[in-house]
């Protein structure tokens, strides 16, 4: 684990600069090098963390 965490990071770039967009949220979350969501070796998919719409089937898109 880092030594400070994703959230401290966050935590202190917004004391420092203000508010961040959610979009530099987001790709902190996903792609940071120490705590991302990809770099814990995260997955989507139905071996993965969460199914997208067209892993589900034909059915779905019929259905929306």
């Amino acid at each position: 684990m880092a030594a400070t965490s994703l959230a401290d990071r966050l935590r202190a770039r917004i004391a420092a600069n203000g508010p961040i967009a959610v979009s530099d949220f987001v790709d902190a979350a996903l792609y940071d090098e120490a705590e991302g969501f990809y770099a814990a070796g995260g997955q989507a998919g139905r071996r993965g963390d969460f199914i997208t719409a067209p892993e589900v089937g034909p059915l779905f898109g019929a259905v929306v």
